[in-house]
């Protein structure tokens, strides 16, 4: 849910201090997707750092065995 004059996520505090943030779902859904997408770029860096790669004649030539 996110507070309708700031258009920000709203932030729960007890004792005065942050605890918990409350936002919408779709917010939510977008950020996750946005983490998956960071996450598969930086695997694939690592992939690529450690010669994990395949040339894309290899890629076609898996595709057409099935």
């Amino acid at each position: 849910m996110k507070n309708k004059k700031t258009k920000s996520p709203l932030i729960i505090t007890q004792n005065s201090k942050s605890s918990a943030i409350l936002l919408d779902v779709s917010e939510y859904q977008a950020m996750v997707e946005k983490l998956e997408v960071i996450e598969d770029i930086q695997l694939a860096e690592s992939q690529i750092r450690n010669n994990e790669i395949i040339s894309h004649h290899e890629v076609e030539n898996s595709f057409a065995k099935n």
